[in-house]
């Protein structure tokens, strides 16, 4: 089976042995006992677990509450996901700009604007992807070179990226020289207090 990475997965399972088992994705090759996110089984037969944002072999287990022992397993590959990312190339200075994008993988997932060569995961002015493929963010106060980043809520990894230069009103990039050529007379009138 396969998922997207990033992606809730739907997992089913018979029969539910205690309410306080759990169910959990982790790492295929995983030591028994390793648990990632989890949910419990309740009185379910049937969840939605998230996988991890990278992509490779992951094993769904079905595990004991009572001695941590897996009872049950099933392998799933999560694969690259296909997102893409539409923003303007350049925006002023604390502009609100819009921008879209295609291939929503989890609704939890973020589009953030990072000065550009941020760490992974960095989070600064972002909006949650929600039910929509388009979104408002500001620039911020200083000129530069910035990111777009469509970052996956599991594991917080970039899947897709965009450019967007912040330029001040006079379209410059960096704070610009003021030059002087002649003196300019001046008057005063008025008091000294």
């Amino acid at each position: 089976d396969q998922a997207v990475a990033g992606a809730r997965v739907k997992v089913q399972w018979t029969p539910t042995i205690n309410k306080a088992d759990y169910l959990s994705i982790v790492p295929a090759g995983s030591e028994p006992g390793t648990v990632s996110t989890y949910l419990l089984a309740g009185d379910s037969t049937e969840l939605e677990l998230p996988i991890d944002g990278t992509p490779g072999l992951y094993e769904v287990r079905y595990i004991l509450t009572v001695d941590k022992r897996t009872v049950a397993s099933k392998m799933i590959e999560a694969t690259a996901p296909n997102v893409t990312l539409q923003a303007p190339e350049r925006v002023l200075i604390g502009e609100t700009f819009n921008f879209s994008w295609a291939g929503t993988v989890n609704r939890g997932d973020y589009l953030a604007l990072v000065p550009a060569g941020s760490d992974e995961g960095t989070l600064k002015d972002y909006f949650i992807a929600g039910d929509t493929s388009e979104g408002r963010l500001t620039a911020p106060d200083t000129t530069g070179l910035y990111e777009l980043r469509y970052i996956l809520r599991e594991g917080r990894r970039t899947a897709a990226s965009a450019t967007v230069e912040v330029t001040d009103a006079a379209g410059g990039r960096a704070n610009a020289t003021l030059r002087v050529k002649d003196a300019l007379p001046a008057r005063w009138a008025g008091s000294n207090r």
